[in-house]
């Protein structure tokens, strides 16, 4: 007899009251705007671009994501997953995104995210001849190398906090965020679990502001509604030799993160029911058809790459919510965080070391699943 998953609290075409839905969309989203924001900064600053280039390429990559993210929840045609999939800003784009904006400015970078978007859809069209090579144990050995590998990276955040902190400041931080998500999940019931990350964050942060370490200044200084100046870069349709340069650089990426996100979205469709079903690759395929034109989108409005979060599948163990309505809210809140500058302000401003703890325990709760899943088939 298959096991059954008694910890899931709602499968995919269950539906949780409106407030809950409201309140795992927030604390889904919660982590990914810092990491959006910071992910824009370092790109614009690095890139030798000015302040507002940073806040146009922010509110268009909330928007891009937000509306990525529900269309995610639905099966159109062959484009989305019909799973609460997570779309954000990709931190493995820094480097050649930061090369691209130095060499030929946000014009050419728009123009080698069309291009390598459009390689994506060709990959993603042959996916059936991948079927054979994408097995539970190549699925489940890349996620556990991803999670080995990002875990010592988000280690080195642990202690990022601003000079003149206490020393004793990231450590009581981090302990106390990781403690309460690893209490919550040893020892607190299914109920408690769903909303072990959101507690743990607000803790966090509560101790920060005890602490002086949580800046209000620029959260007060924001304004609630508005839009950036608009700072479209348009294309870059030269196609000189910088442009020829850098794309195989985007290309190798591109396809090297969507190895990983075909896993997630293979290991999604495992976690997501109580009764473990057979993997369905139309849904591989929709999410990454859905996933490219994303990045066509992102591409014509000008901001970042995009790609699936690579932890969509541990959230869902961790919270036991994997409802197509909880995904719709945590688009709708990228979507409204788009447009106020204080919410992106108010997330930005969670210290380091309380963010890294949680993603530290989601990444070893990943790392688990992964060789759940590598060592299925005996």
């Amino acid at each position: 007899m298959a096991q059954v998953n008694d910890s899931l609290l709602y499968q995919p075409d269950e539906q949780p009251s409106h407030p809950a839905s409201l309140l795992h969309g927030f604390q889904n989203t919660m982590s990914r705007l810092a990491s959006m924001a910071a992910t824009a900064a370092i790109v614009a600053s690095a890139g030798g671009q000015s302040e507002g280039y940073l806040s146009w390429i922010l509110f268009a990559a909330f928007a891009v994501c937000g509306l990525g993210t529900i269309f995610q929840t639905m099966r159109l045609w062959r484009l989305g997953s019909g799973y609460p999939i997570s779309v954000i800003a990709a931190t493995a784009f820094i480097a050649i995104s930061i090369s691209a904006l130095a060499e030929g400015g946000p014009a050419m970078l728009s123009s080698l995210i069309a291009a390598s978007a459009l390689i994506q859809v060709a990959f993603i069209s042959r996916l059936s001849l991948l079927r054979r090579f994408i097995t539970p144990v190549i699925s489940g050995t890349i996620l556990m190398l991803l999670s080995a590998t990002i875990i010592p990276v988000v280690f080195t955040q642990l202690s990022d906090l601003p000079e003149g902190a206490p020393s004793m400041a990231a450590p009581v931080l981090g302990g106390v965020t990781l403690g309460l998500l690893m209490g919550l999940r040893l020892f607190g019931s299914a109920r408690w679990q769903q909303w072990g990350p959101l507690i743990a964050i607000l803790a966090g942060c509560v101790i920060a502001a005890m602490l002086g370490l949580y800046d209000f200044g620029k959260v007060m200084d924001a304004p609630w509604v508005g839009i950036p100046e608009i700072a479209w870069p348009g294309f870059d349709l030269s196609f000189g030799a910088t442009f020829w340069a850098l794309l195989p650089g985007f290309v190798m990426v591109y396809l090297a993160t969507t190895i990983n996100s075909i896993s997630e979205t293979v290991v999604i469709q495992q976690v997501a029911w109580r009764r473990p079903r057979a993997t369905d690759f139309r849904v591989v395929q929709g999410a990454h058809n859905l996933l490219a034109l994303t990045n066509l989108a992102a591409a014509a409005v000008g901001t970042l790459p995009v790609r699936i979060v690579g932890t969509n599948s541990a959230r869902i163990l961790m919270t036991g919510v994997a409802a197509r309505r909880m995904g719709v809210y945590a688009g709708l809140i990228l979507l409204v965080a788009a447009f106020s500058p204080a919410i992106i302000a108010l997330v930005a401003a969670t210290p380091r070391p309380v963010l890294a703890a949680f993603i530290v325990f989601m990444l070893s709760l990943l790392f688990v699943q992964g060789m759940r899943t590598a060592t299925q088939g005996g």
